[in-house]
């Protein structure tokens, strides 16, 4: 959208610049638009917040798992 905004086109005549369908341009605004808006309670709507979870220069943890699928068949996976 910046190139739009910064240009002092109509939408009209940018759509015609681009090869773009007028209502292409209205979804993909509508979209930018929700992404810079915070997420919801529920984080249905809105940007995404990434968390780091560990200090990368801390020695990774040591972990288990196991699934149990079903039918006698276990996923293990083992960090060590």
């Amino acid at each position: 959208m910046g190139r739009f905004e910064r240009g002092g086109w109509t939408v009209a005549e940018f759509c015609r610049s681009e090869s773009l369908a007028p209502n292409t341009f209205w979804r993909w605004r509508r979209k930018l638009a929700d992404a810079d808006k915070p997420m919801s309670r529920n984080g249905s709507v809105g940007k995404a917040a990434f968390v780091e979870l560990a200090d990368a220069a801390a020695p990774a943890p040591v972990w288990d798992a196991e699934l149990e699928l079903g039918g006698g068949v276990v996923l293990r996976l083992r960090r060590c």
